[in-house]
């Protein structure tokens, strides 16, 4: 079994099959699975879930919450079965351009049908199993047999993922605008708070050393998540950012006085202390809401040290962690509530689901505002 016979028996069944005959989908599937070793069965179950993780994306995200009326993590996972049941060419280009969903005939009431959740799809391969005669279970069989490094690689040299992070409705909108005309305002509904763009140490301590000295500092209008240094006068002299300082081209001339010299060294100390610290594993420092986020950077930067990987917090926000490559490269964007990743394939398999898994092993101490998702046990086999 590999991803060309996976894919194959897909279009197979979608040629024989109407899409919006889901039980006849399932039946025509399972039949055709029965023609393999129950062996190859479970590689199929596992070559699906690949891809399912493959398309956890913040543009898939945002494309399930505008083809539904409410989406949390469940309904997610159970999008992602669907995108997949509707054959390669729409799951690659989807990834490509989650706008192209638009494209598809779909329902006009598919909002409040939600005929766009297949968790049934997710279990195809256990109900076909099932039916072997083997008393062991497929995911028993799964976990003992899984995906080689080779084969993952195989399945994400095909990718080519949307270029765009999209993590909010204003994101969305802007950035998929043929799902935003024809079925309206996205709606980010998930367990977990947005994280909050500008909560951030560093922008916050600027600030106030801003002010100690006679000066104003407020957000940029014109540097991505930067700070202005202004003159009580209103007038701007320079832009700040987190992880490059001053920007070279945010100024015509600087300030000769004293008072700025020490200003900008003491905004440069705190940077590098930040720095050094989040090199160091520590994330005290952070401003979160959830007091649990501190313990679940810090164990987690443990796990992405130890696959050779670093870990700092975001650029605009200590809500989200971010994992850096050995390049410096940012690589994968980590919520701090949810452990959900959005990232670009670039990190092993087993450390994305190692981070997640550790964010439900981390108890919330608001646990009355924050839950973490339930975790479903499969249907019964369909009549």
């Amino acid at each position: 079994m590999d991803k060309n016979t996976f894919w194959r028996l897909i279009d197979e069944v979608n040629s024989q099959v109407a899409g919006t005959d889901y039980d006849g989908i399932l039946r025509a599937t399972q039949e055709k699975l029965l023609t393999y070793t129950p062996e190859e069965i479970a590689d199929w179950g596992s070559i699906q879930r690949y891809y399912k993780d493959m398309a956890d994306t913040g543009g898939i995200f945002a494309t399930s919450c505008f083809l539904n009326d409410y989406m949390s993590d469940d309904g997610f996972n159970d999008f992602r079965m669907w995108l997949i049941s509707r054959g390669k060419d729409t799951y690659m280009t989807a990834l490509k351009n989650p706008d192209s969903l638009a494209d598809l005939e779909l329902p006009e009431d598919i909002q409040s049908m939600m005929d766009t959740r297949w968790e049934g799809y997710g279990y195809v391969a256990n109900y076909a199993y099932r039916q072997t005669g083997r008393t062991d279970s497929v995911y028993d069989v799964m976990e003992r047999r899984p995906l080689t490094v080779a084969q993952k690689a195989d399945i994400r040299v095909e990718i080519d993922y949307f270029p765009h992070p999209i993590q909010n409705d204003a994101e969305a909108t802007l950035l998929l605008p043929k799902l935003h005309k024809k079925y309206g305002k996205v709606g980010f509904n998930k367990y977990f708070p947005d994280p909050v763009s500008g909560t951030n140490r560093f922008y916050r301590d600027a600030i106030q050393i801003a002010a100690r000295y006679g000066y104003r500092a407020e957000v940029s209008p014109i540097f991505d998540a930067a700070f202005d240094i202004l003159e009580r006068n209103g007038e701007r002299i320079c832009a700040i950012n987190k992880r490059v300082g001053m920007f070279p081209d945010s100024f015509t001339t600087l300030p000769k006085n004293e008072a700025f010299c020490e200003m900008m060294s003491e905004i440069r100390t705190a940077m590098e202390y930040f720095e050094l610290r989040e090199q160091e594993g520590h994330f005290d420092h952070a401003i979160v809401r959830e007091p649990s986020l501190i313990t679940y950077y810090e164990q987690a930067a443990k796990l992405i040290k130890d696959a050779k990987f670093s870990a700092r917090l975001d650029i605009e926000t200590d809500e989200i962690l971010e994992i850096i490559n050995e390049h410096s490269r940012q690589v994968a964007k980590v919520n701090g509530y949810s452990g959900s990743l959005s990232y670009n394939g670039l990190i092993p398999n087993d450390l994305r689901d190692a981070v997640q898994d550790l964010r439900l092993r981390i108890p919330f101490e608001n646990a009355k505002r924050w839950k973490h998702p339930t975790v479903k046990k499969p249907p019964s086999l369909p009549g």
